[in-house]
């Protein structure tokens, strides 16, 4: 039994790869439900000695999206800034520091979004667009409209309604700062 785990897909791999991969079985890793997610927080072990303020957490759940390596990640700069600090407590601010920090500490996973192997010129104009909150009405072009839907694919952005956001609000945070 071999496990590869990534963002890509066996469609984004290069074709020898399918010679090699016959008998795959793919499982895509969604978001955690919100309770697990919150459970992760607040007691990633037994007995976690740490308290935090219910809108600390509410905090961390909105802006990561309850996406697996941002919670973690921010969830990991979140206990370390209160463990420097040797309090026992965690606050609102806390939280927004950490989520600012993850912007930097995880910036290996952003680079990779944005850089990676499946992004190209088009895609990065979308979500500079979006990120920056410029109008999108205009991207009725066809490369335009492609990365879109190569976006949503990816699980970068997201249209339930129509309108194309961003999936995770931490990813639009670093696309803006970084764009």
């Amino acid at each position: 039994t071999v496990l590869l785990s990534g963002s890509h897909t066996l469609e984004d791999l290069p074709p020898i790869w399918s010679d090699y991969l016959i008998n795959v079985r793919v499982l895509k890793i969604e978001n955690l439900k919100e309770g697990e997610a919150r459970e992760l927080i607040v007691q990633p072990i037994e007995n976690f000695p740490l308290d935090y303020e219910p809108a600390a957490v509410e905090r961390i759940l909105n802006v990561t999206g309850c996406q697996p390596f941002l919670l973690q990640a921010t969830c990991r700069d979140f206990v370390n800034l209160v463990n420097e600090q040797n309090r026992t407590t965690a606050t609102l601010s806390d939280a927004d520091r950490a989520l600012d920090s993850v912007l930097t500490t995880g910036v290996a996973y952003f680079q990779d979004l944005w850089g990676g192997r499946d992004s190209d010129d088009a895609q990065l104009a979308v979500m500079c667009a979006i990120a920056t909150q410029k109008d999108v009405g205009a991207f009725h072009e066809t490369p335009l409209q492609t990365a879109l839907r190569k976006l949503v694919h990816r699980d970068i952005l997201t249209a339930p309604d129509g309108t194309h956001t961003f999936r995770v609000e931490l990813v639009r945070r670093w696309v803006e700062r970084n764009a």
